[in-house]
């Protein structure tokens, strides 16, 4: 999952990736605007629960990623999820 076929990076390069175009994509080009729809997402209730839906599936994307490079099942390794729960909690 989320390896491209040749791709033999280490996983904290893949997730770093990950997390950058996703950090790159929400800050935009107008840094106002993404300050004023960052606080729209946490005031809002609706919007405040999406937000949180797409944090779970971020989690769900760098468990992989690491419980990959490991060979286990993500949804069983302990690692992998610490990391992810880290990784998206920071985020």
């Amino acid at each position: 999952m989320l390896r491209y076929e040749g791709d033999d990076r280490p996983a904290w390069g893949r997730a770093r990736e990950v997390i950058i175009e996703s950090v790159s994509y929400w800050a935009d080009d107008n840094s106002e605007f993404a300050v004023s729809r960052t606080a729209l997402f946490l005031k809002e209730a609706l919007l405040y629960k999406r937000y949180l839906e797409i944090s779970a599936e971020y989690e769900n994307i760098m468990a992989c990623i690491f419980a990959e490079e490991k060979v286990v099942d993500p949804n069983e390794d302990f690692y992998s999820r610490v990391l992810a729960g880290a990784i998206v909690g920071a985020f």
